[in-house]
């Protein structure tokens, strides 16, 4: 039996257990609200393996909970993420995206101990002209891998690798056309017609391939670089991934675009779907947006 922790909203977590494809429903972690152990804005989570405890991260306050619900503490803190994965040393690696006037919290990427101390930090946030800067691409741009992590620019030139505890640009990447990833939020985006930009570009590996994927005009393209060879191929795609787990990529998809999903990519989805009940009340309530799958988590057990 493996439990599988799934973040798919902003107010809980939610706990599956998972025998090879059969999945079943378990517990909700976590209660909307803003008093003591209540969730505001879930941001991440991790899983302690050194207790068997969970780390839910709301904005400017991290809650500590038992595999059964329970509360365990609280802590206040001076700053807020965009996410965080834990690492096999017990290091965290915390991804930010906004300053807040914190000079030690304001980087793009920074690692720390267990106790959030800093370790290493890289990509400094400026202060912004612009009210409201958009990521396009992905969101979750550290990925962990064996016994250290990576981490894809918010500028998408260069890969980090973070160890236990530094942080160094590992390979830079170039491209033959422009690159469209920060944009100002409160400006449409149209990029059907713009010849010479590669969009909504992100970067994942596994052991043996990289994999770089983004769209030009209307269509997705995935470059896949083979460690063992040397050889580089593009193929189109009709979707991208969102994680890597045991060397497979895993399509985490929000409620609002699972219909299309179903209809166009993975009909198939329906008929071998482990939770038939929880599809439907998805696909009878995906315009609310309230499902949003975001990431997982695999428990060792």
């Amino acid at each position: 039996m493996r439990p599988v922790l799934i973040f798919i909203s902003v107010l809980s977590i939610f706990l599956f257990a998972c025998r090879e494809v059969k999945g079943e429903f378990l517990d909700t972690i976590g209660k909307a609200g803003k008093g003591p152990g209540e969730i505001s804005n879930l941001l991440d989570f991790t899983f302690n393996y050194e207790d068997s405890t969970i780390t839910a991260f709301d904005r400017h306050k991290k809650i500590n909970y038992s595999l059964t619900g329970k509360t365990l503490n609280e802590e206040k803190l001076d700053f807020s993420v965009q996410s965080v994965i834990r690492m096999k040393s017990g290091n965290l690696v915390f991804e930010k995206f906004s300053p807040e006037g914190n000079p030690e919290t304001d980087y793009y990427l920074r690692l720390t101990d267990g106790k959030m101390n800093t370790i290493d930090a890289t990509l400094p946030i400026p202060e912004r002209d612009i009210p409201s800067i958009s990521l396009r691409g992905q969101i979750y741009r550290a990925q962990l891998k064996n016994d250290h992590a990576l981490y894809f620019s918010h500028l998408g030139d260069t890969i980090y690798q973070i160890d236990k505890d530094s942080i160094y640009p590992l390979f830079a990447l170039s491209y033959n056309k422009n690159t469209d990833i920060l944009g100002d939020a409160s400006q449409p985006i149209d990029l059907s017609s713009a010849e010479d930009i590669y969009s909504f570009i992100s970067y994942y590996e596994t052991d043996n391939f990289s994999m770089l994927f983004f769209m030009h005009l209307h269509d997705w393209y995935c470059n896949v670089f083979d460690h063992e060879t040397g050889n580089t191929t593009v193929f189109r795609t009709d979707f991208n991934i969102n994680s890597v787990h045991n060397n497979k990529g895993i399509i985490l998809v929000n409620s609002i675009d699972l219909p299309y999903f179903i209809e166009e990519v993975f009909e198939p989805a329906v008929i071998s779907c482990t939770n038939p009940d929880v599809l439907e009340n998805v696909l009878n309530n995906y315009e609310e947006g309230i499902f949003t799958i975001l990431k997982l988590e695999f428990l060792p057990f």
